[in-house]
């Protein structure tokens, strides 16, 4: 760990250790079977498990000099997205926002599909081939079976679908919807409130447009700019503050889903989890 790091900022990083390794140990000591379970849990297991990947990833990028703060945000906007969609998925009793989740992932394929083959028509005598796919009509099958699908999906389970499925921004404002209606929308849950105070501002910097690309480049006391590649341990601090209320909350809930949930064995992270909030 970097000496550069203040006690509070140590404290923060060897708690965040810490609980990527209770959670890495909860998935491999654990006898989960995916199968036997409905969408909704399938999307929250698949989820959690991009978020040890994601957060693990974050913590490597900041634990040390030099800070790559600005990767790790990159890395921390696809998390945001994740937390908000699978607090959508599980927004209501039924399985209708996991369908809808899914239609769209089909429907993200196909699009895919449609325009890779459009492309190879308009450069025929490029190699695009792409994995099995060996011509440009190769799609046609893949896309016919995406369709197929959708079809099959709709007509087993009679949800319905909106014409237009909601963007990220769309799925956050449904949840707090859905929290409203119950009468538990706060600050501290509100999903929109991440969609943008944390994806819409990191997605500069994931963009690179002018803001984010200025992200590189500090005025030292002398009014000179100067290139600013790595971060300062109190950018670190920033980021991991947010990555750990993420995880910790996507961990719990995981663990109460999975019927893997010990109070006593969360109760530390949980305290921890307050206190960084309070600060």
């Amino acid at each position: 760990m970097s000496n550069n790091f203040n006690n509070k900022q140590q404290e923060l990083v060897g708690q965040f250790s810490e609980i990527l390794k209770f959670g890495s140990d909860l998935f491999r000591n654990s006898e989960l079977n995916f199968t036997r379970v409905r969408f909704k849990k399938q999307l929250l297991f698949l989820t959690v498990c991009a978020s040890q990947s994601y957060s693990e990833s974050i913590f490597k990028l900041l634990r040390s000099e030099p800070y790559f703060d600005k990767a790790s945000e990159v890395i921390f906007r696809s998390l945001v997205e994740t937390f908000i969609n699978i607090n959508y998925v599980y927004a209501g009793r039924n399985q209708r926002n996991a369908f809808v989740f899914i239609i769209d992932s089909i429907q993200e394929q196909i699009d895919f599909a449609e325009k890779h083959k459009s492309f190879w028509n308009k450069y025929p005598k490029w190699n695009l081939t792409f994995g099995h796919i060996k011509s440009p009509n190769d799609w046609d099958q893949f896309i016919s079976d995406r369709e197929s699908e959708i079809k099959i999906i709709l007509k087993k389970y009679k949800y319905k679908i909106p014409k237009k499925i909601p963007d990220i921004r769309g799925r956050a404002i449904a949840f707090d919807e859905y929290l409203k209606k119950k009468k538990k929308l706060s600050k501290r849950q509100s999903l929109e409130k991440y969609y943008v105070l944390y994806y819409k501002f990191f997605s500069q910097i994931a963009h690179l447009n002018i803001s984010g690309l200025n992200r590189f480049f500090v005025t030292d006391e002398n009014n000179q700019q100067r290139l600013s590649i790595d971060g300062s341990p109190d950018d670190a601090e920033r980021v991991i503050t947010i990555t750990y209320q993420i995880y910790f909350v996507l961990l719990r809930f995981f663990a109460k889903e999975f019927k893997l949930y010990k109070k006593d064995d969360f109760l530390k992270f949980e305290k921890f989890s307050k206190s960084i909030l309070k600060s």
